[in-house]
């Protein structure tokens, strides 16, 4: 009887050993789960922001990206506009009566500086006002030589006068007042737009 009675004890003993390793090892397993949960919560949480951040970095960037297209359409238009009214101006540009005495003024202008040998150089549609060059320099009392030659590089009008001795060249090229001057232009062209609704 003592035998089954410590028996019984040592099972007892065992079983109660048993059951509280098995309520530490799930307490401890509950704590792991619960640990790991948070963890993955917090990561899910992490990752979740992190897409968020980077989906409105994209939503902005796409949006900027299509704010400057728009602003580039815009501006190339712009520019397309203003390059054909200059296009424009410079097909009828002989035909206006100012040209002639723009090109007067330069020319005398420019001959007045040089005093000694110089060479005139226009485009060949306005070698036709030689005899108006050649009466205001006349007028002018100019002695020293000069002379009126063709010049191809003067597509667009205008003149050079050259100063043989020096070699110096007073540029009077419609290409070069329209370049020193494209800005100023581009402004008005804009000015223009704007009052008529049109914005950047």
């Amino acid at each position: 009887m003592e035998n089954s009675s410590l028996e019984n004890s040592i099972r007892e003993e065992a079983h109660r050993a048993i059951e509280a390793v098995r309520g530490r090892e799930a307490l401890e397993l509950k704590q792991l789960d619960e640990s790991h949960t948070a963890d993955i919560d917090r990561r899910l949480k992490e990752v979740e922001a992190d897409i968020t951040e980077r989906l409105e970095w994209e939503r902005s960037r796409i949006a900027n990206r299509g704010i400057l297209e728009k602003r580039k359409l815009r501006l190339r238009a712009v520019e397309d506009l203003t390059e054909g009214c200059v296009e424009k101006s410079f097909r009828a540009i002989g035909s206006d009566p100012r040209y002639r005495d723009f090109l007067l003024r330069f020319i005398t202008g420019a001959l007045e500086r040089v005093p000694g040998e110089a060479r005139v150089m226009l485009r060949g549609e306005d070698l036709g006002f030689r005899k108006d060059i050649e009466k205001a320099m006349a007028e002018s009392g100019r002695t020293a030589p000069w002379t009126i030659e063709e010049d191809k590089t003067l597509q667009r009008g205008g003149a050079l006068v050259e100063d043989r001795e020096d070699g110096r060249i007073l540029n009077g090229a419609v290409d070069r007042i329209y370049f020193r001057k494209s800005a100023m232009i581009r402004r008005e062209v804009m000015d223009v737009l704007k009052k008529h609704g049109f914005t950047e």
